[in-house]
């Protein structure tokens, strides 16, 4: 047992040098994103889509004379048009509304309203959480109604970039006002069917609407009272659904150079290594044995610019030190590197960049967009040496040698640290000796091991060919 112990803690040396990629938990749905387009029945080109809307529930609440008073809409219905592609993005209106009307009673007792829009209502849409598509079987849908995360959010604005206030009422006593200013809008992507069409909904509820300019009213309304908003409108577009889409992450290349600080020079970088966990399986008299070390620790370089570029090695390890169980009760295991060991990447997808919010990270899925970098760790180097040197107080040597995958994730953490992750099984025992058959040459090496990255001179990114 304490043999494996000891083997793991090898692997675990070798794993120090590459930084392990600590798994992270899976967020509940798929990392979301801003708006970055509008597709309608799929298409996500720049044009613009006709679509109506029929006013599902409708109820304003709007003070007169001082007292609130609530009114329920019977009938509405709008028409519009959604704009498809980047077009829709934005600073620019997602939905333009061009006509509206609703069936409702008057804040006058005995009199009738009339309601007209002088100019476009438009609603735009900027919300920095949206998920790709709208099939409920293999998407996730922004949708309030849904176990996902929530609709789109948005601004309904009833003032135009002119600053005309866009919807008109006329109560047939002559009193006639303008509703203007803006307020929270809500899109839900998931569908349902009336009368065999897909209807999507749009949520209008808040504040934010104002009374404009009141003409003929005696004081029963005044200018820039507040009007409360809870409308639900179904919505179809005979295009097709419409999705707010988030952006693809950027096109990826393979590793052109190492920065590290921002620095791209042809120079090496000091950087140290901490055990986050480090744990590896090996079989002792063919029994598998599993080995946690309690510290872990490396030091060595890494290759700034192209020197680091596969061939080369992006990372090399000087030095490491650990401490782990033997493979044997009551003895003790130390561990030295006869020679340097080496974390090669070859990676043909590597973003440029580091910074969160503007820079696609290469990074572990559920905290980036895209995967880590890829790459080896080599315990035995291009002589044929097998690095990792393994000393058992009873008098059992052996060297480990073999290769294990190595991750690195650039997404910074605390203290500007970032990860290295070694995992598989392609570390090997070699050249035991005075091991009474606990261990055999080039038995198998499992190993899983975490490592925080700490290089004083600043962040490590891997960068894309141009």
């Amino acid at each position: 047992m304490r043999l494996r112990n000891l083997l793991l803690a090898t692997g675990a040396v070798v794993a120090a040098g590459a930084l392990a990629l600590a798994p992270a938990a899976q967020a509940s749905s798929p990392t979301g994103g801003p708006v970055a387009a509008i597709e309608v029945g799929g298409a996500g080109t720049n044009i613009s889509h006709a679509i109506a809307l029929t006013m599902e529930s409708a109820a304003f609440t709007i003070n007169v004379y001082g007292v609130p008073v609530n009114i329920t809409c019977t009938a509405g219905s709008a028409g519009g048009a959604v704009n498809g592609g980047a077009t829709g993005v934005s600073p620019n209106d997602g939905f333009v509304l061009t006509s509206m009307s609703l069936t409702c009673p008057s804040i006058f007792p005995g009199t009738t309203v009339a309601m007209s829009l002088a100019c476009n209502v438009g609603i735009v849409f900027a919300d920095s959480n949206v998920h790709n598509g709208t099939n409920t079987a293999t998407d996730v849908i922004d949708s309030g109604a849904s176990a996902k995360i929530s609709n789109v959010d948005g601004s309904l604005k009833a003032t135009d970039g002119t600053g005309t206030h866009c919807v008109q009422m006329s109560i047939s006593d002559g009193c006639t006002f303008r509703i203007g200013g803006a307020m929270p809008a809500q899109f839900d992507e998931a569908a349902t069917t009336v009368a065999g069409q897909d209807h999507q909904h749009l949520n209008l509820s808040g504040t934010g609407l104002q009374i404009k300019s009141p003409v003929g009213c005696l004081g029963r309304i005044s200018n820039n009272q507040a009007v409360s908003v809870n409308v639900v409108f179904g919505v179809y577009a005979a295009d097709g659904l419409i999705d707010f889409t988030k952006p693809t992450a950027p096109t990826g290349g393979d590793i052109a150079s190492i920065e590290v600080g921002g620095d791209g020079s042809n120079t090496t970088h000091a950087t140290t290594l901490g055990r986050w966990s480090v744990s590896a399986t090996l079989n002792v008299y063919g029994v598998p044995v599993n080995l946690t070390c309690s510290t872990a620790s490396a030091g060595g370089v890494v290759h700034g610019g192209t020197t680091g570029v596969s061939p080369n090695d992006a990372i090399t390890l000087t030095s490491m030190s650990l401490t782990c169980p033997s493979i044997f009760p009551g003895t003790s295991a130390s561990f030295s590197l006869a020679c340097d060991l080496g974390l090669e990447f070859l990676d043909d997808n590597v973003h440029d960049g580091t910074i969160p919010g503007t820079d696609t990270i290469d990074g572990l899925p559920g905290t980036a967009t895209v995967g880590v970098v890829d790459g080896s760790l080599k315990a035995t180097n291009s002589a044929g040496t097998h690095c990792v040197q393994v000393s058992i107080s009873n008098g059992c040597t052996f060297r480990v040698g073999g290769s294990a995958n190595a991750e690195f994730d650039e997404t910074a953490q605390a203290a500007n640290r970032q990860r290295l992750v070694l995992s598989g099984s392609g570390l090997r025992v070699k050249s035991p000796s005075g091991c009474l058959g606990a261990v055999a040459a080039d038995q198998a090496i499992s190993l899983d091991a975490t490592f925080n990255v700490d290089t004083a001179d600043g962040l490590i990114d891997f960068q894309q060919t141009p």
